[in-house]
Formats: structure tokens, sequence, C-alpha cells
């Protein structure tokens, strides 16, 4: 089965956070999944809605990801698509980002934060009468924006793993 991923920097791109380009890389090389042009910009949100809704292999699974205020816009993405996401991760999410709700049609979440770092502190909540996702809320007391971390990562990795084999 297809498995497309879409992966959002934060304010910085690829300056603050080179770590979201080895994170896609491994997304892509460890899960075999089509990861387009990850890690797009955080505001590309309008872009990756469009090609999740207009994939052409309807049955494709399909991830997120995001970093800072693109981990912010994990959710913004998963609440104006069509699709299900098998799985939603993000790392250190902003105080100062979208504060959009986490979906019913998003299957699991895995957030990362660090309740002493503002930029990264962030946790989204369940959208109202949403009972069907799994969040999982990861306490990690690490640098923002959190992604650089290997631990985090091969976490995020075997969650997506095990959300893309159900």
């Amino acid at each position: 089965m297809a498995i497309l991923g879409f992966g959002m920097f934060g304010l910085g791109a690829e300056f603050t956070d080179p770590a979201a380009i080895e994170f896609a890389h491994r997304v892509r090389d460890e899960l075999g999944v089509d990861i387009a042009e990850s890690p797009y910009r955080y505001y590309q949100t309008d872009v990756i809605v469009s090609q999740i809704n207009c994939a052409a292999n309807a049955d494709a699974k399909v991830l997120l990801w995001g970093t800072s205020l693109g981990a912010n816009n994990v959710t913004v993405v998963a609440s104006q698509v069509t699709r299900g996401i098998a799985a939603a991760v993000g790392f250190q999410a902003s105080q100062w980002g979208a504060k959009t709700g986490i979906p019913p049609n998003v299957h699991s979440l895995l957030f990362f934060f660090n309740p002493f770092v503002t930029l990264g502190s962030y946790k989204p909540q369940l959208a109202e009468g949403n009972g069907t996702t799994a969040p999982f809320w990861v306490e990690r007391w690490i640098d923002h924006p959190g992604d650089q971390d290997p631990l985090s990562q091969n976490m995020a990795i075997d969650f997506m793993k095990r959300a893309t084999m159900q």
C-alpha cells in the first residue's frame, strides 16, 4: 500500500532546523514513504492540503509531521483534508502558532513538548466531539525545536511505522 508523507519546517526552515530535512529523509528511507517536497515551509498548508486531497491513489495512507510552527500546522492541514490521517507527529509546537483542535480524521497523534520552553510547549487538544483520535503527548526537556533529538526521532519513526501497519 502506498504511503504519502508531508512534513513542515518551523519559522527559520533549514537555517534553524536542519534536522527537519534529516527526519524527512528518515521517513522516506526507513518507511518507504513518498515525501514529495518535504519538508515544506510552515505556511505552505494550502499546497499540502491540495496534494493530499488530489492524490491519485485514494487508498494511500497519509502521514503528517512538523516542527515548531510546522507542528502547529499539522492540525491545520488535517482539519482541511478529506482523507484520513494515519499518524500525525509534532515536535515542540509553538505557543504563538495556530491552535486548531485535533480533528477526528487523525487516527493517532504523537506530539513532543517541553513545558519550560514557550516556543515548544503547546499541546494540541482534541477538537470538540472528537472521540476517535488516540493522542499521545511526550514531555522531553530538550532544546527547541526538538526534532534534532535522536530519541524523539526514533520514537516518531516507530509511531509512524506502527500507524501505517494498521
